[in-house]
């Protein structure tokens, strides 16, 4: 699915779609449209704004009490892309929230790369919901940070520091079976290249864990360690290549410019492992 996404940015960074021209729902209407649809499908649900496209749907049957959180950001990025396409959008994320995955397990940990202000607006709705926890996480690069979760094929579900403890592992052997059940759980990685801005390429597939490539020591060792990266996306990431440094930097600091981009920070791959690059006068998130 991430290709198509991919797609849609790239032609509105290209300026090659109307889409914007059209009457587009906005961000809030669209998250509205997906909650209105969440309860035709379930009707006992109570859904909650989250944000400008997110929603918590708490479900009375559901030993969930805490509830489950949908992102549309995705959906809306799609539907600005191809607006034809807002009722499968809106179909495919309202019966996720209807229908999630619970599967738990030791072979089901991996961890994903979220930005600081996902990590910390999510750890305090879970400290402070009906039964409170504490998320497992850690920093990673700049205003990214690992999160642990239970992988399933539509969805993930973030782990507790209780739900460890259950399944008789510590936190550092939680975070040893991430590392080593993501090339399982995660599969084929997608590259997209992009004919319009040379040197450019987009990562995606990997059963949404695409950046979950970018956490374990083997991205530097591997074919792509001169390349500059960008989390863009829960499941992608833009890696620039060293003759396409300039259409990265103008293609990341375009989607950084308009909040498109998971992350603001820009990596490459120093002393075997990835940090932040240094780039005077670049716009940096606030903390």
């Amino acid at each position: 699915m991430l290709r198509h996404i991919l797609i849609a940015l790239i032609a509105l960074f290209a300026g090659a779609t109307s889409a914007l021209a059209q009457d587009l729902l906005t961000p809030s209407e669209f998250r509205d449209a997906g909650a209105a649809r969440i309860r035709e499908l379930a009707p006992e649900a109570r859904v909650v704004n989250r944000d400008e496209l997110g929603v918590t749907v708490f479900r009375p049957d559901r030993a969930d009490a805490d509830g489950m959180q949908i992102n549309f950001d995705n959906a809306y990025t799609l539907y600005r892309g191809d607006p034809s396409q807002l009722e499968f959008l809106l179909d495919r994320w309202s019966r996720l929230a209807v229908d999630p995955p619970m599967e738990r397990g030791l072979d089901r940990i991996v961890s994903i790369l979220r930005p600081q202000s996902h990590v910390d607006g999510y750890s305090q709705f879970v400290a402070n919901g009906p039964t409170p926890g504490r998320l497992v996480t850690r920093p990673f690069v700049g205003d990214l940070h690992e999160m642990m979760v239970f992988d399933s094929a539509e969805a993930v579900a973030y782990v507790t520091e209780d739900q460890l403890r259950e399944l008789n592992i510590s936190i550092d052997e939680g975070w040893t079976l991430a590392l080593v059940n993501i090339p399982t759980r995660m599969g084929q990685l997608d590259e997209m290249r992009i004919e319009e801005l040379p040197g450019l390429v987009g990562v995606s597939g990997g059963n949404g864990l695409a950046p979950s490539n970018l956490v374990g020591p083997g991205f530097c060792a591997g074919p792509h360690a001169r390349n500059l990266v960008l989390v863009t996306d829960r499941e992608g990431y833009f890696m620039g290549e060293p003759q396409g440094v300039e259409n990265f930097y103008g293609f990341a600091d375009w989607l950084i410019g308009r909040g498109e981009s998971a992350s603001m920070t820009i990596m490459e791959c120093r002393d075997g492992r990835l940090a932040a690059v240094d780039r005077p006068g670049a716009q940096a998130r606030t903390k």
